[in-house]
C-alpha cells in the first residue's frame, strides 16, 4: 500500500460532496468574464423557473428507480475509494512516523546534531574523504 501514489483525498471528498449538489458549481468558479457569468446565472434562473412552473402545473418528474440506484452506487463507490485513500494516507503517515522514531532511537550523536542531520552527514563525508 505504501507504493501507491499520494491519495487524492481532497478531490474525492469534493466529488462526493458535490454529486448531489448543483452541476454548474465548477463552471461558475472557472468563468472569469462577468457578463458570461451573469448570462449563465440568468439561464439557470430561467431553467429553475421553468421547472417550478411544471411542478405547479402538476408535471412532477421523479427520478426513475434505476437512476436513484445508479447515483447511490456511484456515491458508494466514491465513498469506498475515499476510505481506501484515507487508509493509505494513515499507513503512509504511520510508516514515516515509525521510520523517524527508529532514527531518533538509534541516533548516536547529540540532539542538536539530529535536527541538522543532513548537514552533519555532509560534514562527516567530507571529514572521511580528507
Amino acid at each position: 500500500m505504501l507504493d501507491r501514489r499520494c491519495p487524492g483525498n481532497e478531490r474525492d471528498i469534493r466529488r462526493t460532496l458535490q454529486q448531489p449538489r448543483d452541476r454548474h458549481l465548477h463552471r461558475r468558479r472557472i468563468e472569469l468574464n462577468p457578463l458570461a457569468r451573469i448570462a449563465e446565472l440568468r439561464k439557470r434562473r430561467a431553467d429553475i423557473d421553468a421547472d417550478m412552473t411544471k411542478i405547479r402545473e402538476g408535471h412532477l418528474e421523479p427520478m426513475e428507480p434505476i437512476q436513484v440506484r445508479e447515483r447511490f452506487l456511484r456515491m458508494a463507490t466514491t465513498a469506498r475509494e475515499l476510505l481506501f485513500d484515507f487508509r493509505a494516507l494513515d499507513q503512509n503517515f504511520r510508516s514515516l512516523d515509525r521510520g523517524l522514531r527508529e532514527q531518533i532511537a538509534t541516533w548516536e550523536r547529540g540532539r542538536a546534531c539530529f535536527s541538522c542531520r543532513r548537514a552533519c552527514a555532509t560534514t562527516a563525508r567530507r571529514s572521511a574523504s580528507n
